[in-house]
Protein backbone atom coordinates (compact mmCIF):
# COMPACT_ATOMS: atom_id res chain seq x y z
CA UNK A 1 0.00 0.00 0.00
CA UNK A 2 1.48 3.35 -1.26
CA UNK A 3 1.09 6.25 1.82
CA UNK A 4 0.58 9.77 0.01
CA UNK A 5 1.28 12.44 2.22
CA UNK A 6 -0.57 15.90 1.99
CA UNK A 7 0.21 19.43 3.59
CA UNK A 8 -2.91 21.91 3.56
CA UNK A 9 -1.66 25.42 4.30
CA UNK A 10 -4.82 27.91 5.16
CA UNK A 11 -4.15 31.26 6.13
CA UNK A 12 -6.36 32.54 8.96
CA UNK A 13 -8.90 35.09 8.73
CA UNK A 14 -7.78 39.23 8.95
CA UNK A 15 -7.08 40.19 12.55
CA UNK A 16 -8.55 43.39 13.58
CA UNK A 17 -6.12 45.92 13.49
CA UNK A 18 -7.47 48.19 15.35
CA UNK A 19 -8.23 46.38 18.83
CA UNK A 20 -6.48 47.49 21.92
CA UNK A 21 -3.97 44.89 22.70
CA UNK A 22 -0.96 44.67 24.26
CA UNK A 23 0.11 41.54 23.29
CA UNK A 24 -0.08 40.81 19.56
CA UNK A 25 -1.06 36.93 20.18
CA UNK A 26 -4.39 38.67 21.81
CA UNK A 27 -5.66 40.37 18.60
CA UNK A 28 -8.91 39.00 17.79
CA UNK A 29 -10.43 38.22 14.19
CA UNK A 30 -11.25 41.14 12.27
CA UNK A 31 -15.57 41.33 11.02
CA UNK A 32 -14.05 41.17 8.02
CA UNK A 33 -11.62 38.25 9.39
CA UNK A 34 -15.05 36.40 10.31
CA UNK A 35 -16.65 36.96 6.94
CA UNK A 36 -13.66 35.51 5.33
CA UNK A 37 -13.81 32.57 6.98
CA UNK A 38 -17.00 32.02 6.61
CA UNK A 39 -16.98 32.17 2.85
CA UNK A 40 -13.57 29.71 3.54
CA UNK A 41 -15.92 27.36 4.99
CA UNK A 42 -18.43 27.39 2.41
CA UNK A 43 -15.41 26.63 -0.01
CA UNK A 44 -14.33 24.05 1.49
CA UNK A 45 -17.96 22.13 1.89
CA UNK A 46 -17.96 22.46 -1.98
CA UNK A 47 -14.36 20.90 -2.67
CA UNK A 48 -14.55 18.28 0.51
CA UNK A 49 -11.16 17.33 0.83
CA UNK A 50 -9.63 13.81 2.89
CA UNK A 51 -9.28 15.37 7.01
CA UNK A 52 -6.09 15.47 8.19
CA UNK A 53 -5.00 13.76 10.72
CA UNK A 54 -3.48 16.33 12.81
CA UNK A 55 -4.22 20.11 12.33
CA UNK A 56 -0.84 22.13 14.01
CA UNK A 57 -2.25 25.70 14.40
CA UNK A 58 -0.81 29.25 15.70
CA UNK A 59 -1.65 30.16 19.32
CA UNK A 60 -2.21 33.74 18.08
CA UNK A 61 -6.01 34.60 18.89
CA UNK A 62 -7.34 34.89 15.34
CA UNK A 63 -5.93 31.82 14.26
CA UNK A 64 -7.10 29.92 17.00
CA UNK A 65 -10.85 32.04 16.18
CA UNK A 66 -10.57 30.93 12.59
CA UNK A 67 -10.25 27.11 13.61
CA UNK A 68 -12.67 27.07 15.93
CA UNK A 69 -15.42 28.45 13.17
CA UNK A 70 -13.76 25.52 10.95
CA UNK A 71 -14.55 23.30 13.50
CA UNK A 72 -17.78 22.34 11.46
CA UNK A 73 -16.06 20.75 8.41
CA UNK A 74 -13.06 19.50 10.66
CA UNK A 75 -14.66 18.44 13.29
CA UNK A 76 -12.72 17.46 16.70
CA UNK A 77 -9.09 16.99 14.84
CA UNK A 78 -6.41 16.04 16.80
CA UNK A 79 -4.83 20.01 17.04
CA UNK A 80 -1.65 21.34 18.59
CA UNK A 81 -1.05 24.73 19.14
CA UNK A 82 2.95 25.34 18.15
CA UNK A 83 4.62 28.62 19.31
CA UNK A 84 7.01 28.28 16.55
CA UNK A 85 4.43 28.82 13.96
CA UNK A 86 3.76 32.49 15.43
CA UNK A 87 4.81 34.88 13.02
CA UNK A 88 6.60 32.02 11.40
CA UNK A 89 9.61 32.57 8.70
CA UNK A 90 9.27 30.38 6.14
CA UNK A 91 12.75 28.21 7.20
CA UNK A 92 10.96 27.86 10.72
CA UNK A 93 7.82 26.32 8.94
CA UNK A 94 9.94 24.11 6.98
CA UNK A 95 11.77 22.40 10.18
CA UNK A 96 8.17 21.81 11.40
CA UNK A 97 6.81 19.79 8.49
CA UNK A 98 10.49 17.82 8.20
CA UNK A 99 10.08 17.08 11.98
CA UNK A 100 6.57 14.88 11.18
CA UNK A 101 6.14 11.81 12.37
CA UNK A 102 5.52 9.65 8.68
CA UNK A 103 2.99 7.90 9.95
CA UNK A 104 0.97 11.21 9.48
CA UNK A 105 -0.66 11.22 5.87
CA UNK A 106 -2.50 14.43 6.05
CA UNK A 107 -1.31 17.78 7.78
CA UNK A 108 -2.59 21.00 7.96
CA UNK A 109 -1.21 23.95 8.91
CA UNK A 110 -2.89 27.10 10.13
CA UNK A 111 -1.23 30.02 10.61
CA UNK A 112 -0.29 33.78 9.65
CA UNK A 113 0.71 35.78 6.57
CA UNK A 114 3.30 36.58 4.94
CA UNK A 115 5.16 33.73 6.18
CA UNK A 116 2.83 31.33 5.21
CA UNK A 117 3.34 32.62 1.68
CA UNK A 118 6.78 32.72 2.31
CA UNK A 119 6.66 28.98 2.58
CA UNK A 120 4.14 28.38 0.01
CA UNK A 121 7.24 29.97 -2.70
CA UNK A 122 9.79 27.56 -1.08
CA UNK A 123 7.83 24.46 -1.63
CA UNK A 124 5.75 25.38 -4.49
CA UNK A 125 8.20 26.12 -7.59
CA UNK A 126 4.69 25.89 -9.83
CA UNK A 127 2.86 28.76 -7.64
CA UNK A 128 5.95 30.89 -7.45
CA UNK A 129 5.14 34.53 -6.59
CA UNK A 130 1.78 32.86 -5.30
CA UNK A 131 0.20 35.17 -2.75
CA UNK A 132 -2.64 33.84 -0.44
CA UNK A 133 -4.76 36.38 1.07
CA UNK A 134 -6.62 35.20 4.29
CA UNK A 135 -8.31 32.32 4.65
CA UNK A 136 -7.41 31.05 1.53
CA UNK A 137 -5.56 27.99 1.21
CA UNK A 138 -2.82 25.74 -0.71
CA UNK A 139 -2.52 22.24 -1.26
CA UNK A 140 1.03 20.49 -1.22
CA UNK A 141 1.28 17.16 -2.06
CA UNK A 142 4.55 14.93 -1.67
CA UNK A 143 5.44 13.09 -4.62
CA UNK A 144 5.86 9.33 -4.59
CA UNK A 145 6.04 7.94 -1.00
CA UNK A 146 8.53 10.58 0.15
CA UNK A 147 9.45 11.40 3.69
CA UNK A 148 8.23 14.36 5.55
CA UNK A 149 12.04 14.85 6.74
CA UNK A 150 12.98 15.23 3.25
CA UNK A 151 10.55 17.95 1.89
CA UNK A 152 11.56 20.14 -0.48
CA UNK A 153 10.10 21.79 -3.69
CA UNK A 154 11.41 18.94 -5.66
CA UNK A 155 9.49 16.29 -4.05
CA UNK A 156 6.42 18.45 -3.75
CA UNK A 157 3.39 19.11 -6.04
CA UNK A 158 1.34 22.04 -5.31
CA UNK A 159 -2.48 23.37 -6.60
CA UNK A 160 -4.33 26.53 -5.01
CA UNK A 161 -7.15 25.20 -2.55
CA UNK A 162 -10.01 27.33 -1.62
CA UNK A 163 -9.24 30.55 -3.27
Amino acid sequence: MELHRSLYILTAGEPDETAPVLNELKRPLSRKGVAQVLTLLERIKEKPFPLPDLILCSPSLYVRQTLDLLHEVLGNIDTTYKDALYSAPDYRILDIVRSLDDILSHVMILGELPGLNQFINYACEGLKNKKLKPAQGVLITLKDTQSWHTFGPQKTKCRSLFT
